[in-house]
């Protein structure tokens, strides 16, 4: 069993050539495991936020280990809201809908109830820092 996983998240958005980006760095026991980062078209930074948060969790679905203590890590308290306090606003329904499935899915996994911490971005906390880093340079990538 895995005794504890961290989940940096991060997302981006460039309105100014339409596109987004999202960053996400496990941590499993302390050390650094993967990073991921993926450019999008049309978004929004709040969808980026929230997307970021699904490819985190569904990363943990598919790979299907018990982890005791997990945490997820963002500066978007918007995302945070709407995966662990329940917000409801009238946007990014679907995105919130997979949200919501995930963090379910993803506590089946889990011993105990997943923790989700919020960090001032662009701070000294190391991997949020690289969260950031991988969500703007995925915003920025050419799209044809």
């Amino acid at each position: 069993m895995i005794k504890t996983f961290e989940i940096y998240t991060d997302g981006a958005n460039k309105p100014s050539i339409n596109q987004g980006g999202i960053g996400v760095v496990w941590i499993k026991d302390g050390e650094l495991e993967k990073t991921y980062s993926k450019v999008y078209k049309d978004v929004t930074n709040q969808k980026m936020e929230l997307g970021a948060m699904i490819v985190g969790l569904e990363y943990l679905i598919r790979k299907n280990e018990s982890i005791e203590n997990l945490t997820i890590i963002s500066d978007s308290e918007y995302a945070i809201g709407c995966a662990s306090k329940g917000w409801k606003m009238n946007k990014n329904v679907k995105l919130r809908i997979r949200l919501d499935n995930a963090v379910k899915n993803c506590q089946k996994l889990v011993t105990n109830p997943i923790q989700f911490k919020w960090v001032k971005g662009h701070s000294d906390d190391k991997y949020n820092c690289l969260a950031d880093e991988l969500a703007s340079n995925a915003s920025k990538e050419l799209i044809l």
